[in-house]
């Protein structure tokens, strides 16, 4: 069994000797397949970890200004384009959709409900930008 696939009953998913995954795939692995419920926090030592916000493609630009302007608290990392909900240049198997233990969906701006996955609720015109919140 290759490292990446291991589960453990502790963490549901590989751990170095830190006490964190065993690699950012394993903890994708194990989201995906319902393994892991919780915040990622920490998990992956010595790998980039932030928040995620999706946004409707007409306020991506506005979104992405805010960002640029405010690096510190809203650092951005990478984007996807509208409707696609990969990006690349992060890892090979990232789905924005599929890839957190839980997501907040914020609809006109209110909290609306948290969900294990985004399939129910991508549209085409959503852009995936890694930052703060999740806005739809």
């Amino acid at each position: 069994m290759r490292e990446a696939d291991s589960i453990d009953n502790a963490h549901c998913f590989g751990t170095s000797a830190a006490g964190g995954a065993s690699s950012p795939l394993a903890l994708r692995r194990a989201i995906r397949s319902k393994r892991y419920h919780g915040s990622t926090a920490g998990l992956a030592p010595g790998y980039l970890q932030g928040n995620l916000a999706i946004v409707p493609e007409s306020r991506a630009s506005a979104f992405r200004q805010f960002c640029l302007r405010n690096p510190k608290p809203c650092p951005l990392i990478a984007a996807c384009r509208a409707g696609l909900p990969f990006i690349p240049s992060l890892g090979h198997d990232i789905d924005l959709r599929t890839g957190l233990a839980e997501y907040r969906v914020f609809r006109s701006g209110v909290y609306d409900e948290t969900v294990s996955d985004l399939l129910a609720v991508w549209r085409k015109d959503l852009v995936g930008e890694p930052g703060q919140i999740i806005l739809q």
